[in-house]
């Protein structure tokens, strides 16, 4: 199975002294912004494992997945909106600091 097709992925944002993780890129994007920060953004493989200590990537391991695995379908989204509704937000609570 292609995870990826499916749309679920592993975003990766390392900066000097920070790592982050995410689902999709723009939400590394708003850490960049709201955060003040310069991200390297990356997207994970699948099939990677990886070790970290302190916010530091210390070891990356590749294993081969059984895509003949089947996961039960999830539910339907509940709130379609919810990432609009948190960016309204986010950006009311930046302009209020």
């Amino acid at each position: 199975m292609d995870w990826t097709a499916l749309g679920v992925s592993l975003w990766l944002g390392a900066g000097r002294h920070e790592l982050f993780f995410s689902s999709t890129r723009l939400a590394l994007e708003l850490v960049e912004s709201y955060g003040g920060l310069k991200l390297k953004k990356s997207q994970l493989d699948e099939g990677t494992v990886l070790a970290v200590e302190h916010g530091a990537i210390v070891a990356r391991e590749t294993f081969s997945p059984d895509l003949t695995f089947e996961e039960e379908p999830l539910p339907a989204v509940r709130a379609p909106h919810e990432a609009r509704s948190c960016l309204e937000r986010l950006a009311t609570l930046h302009a209020a600091a």
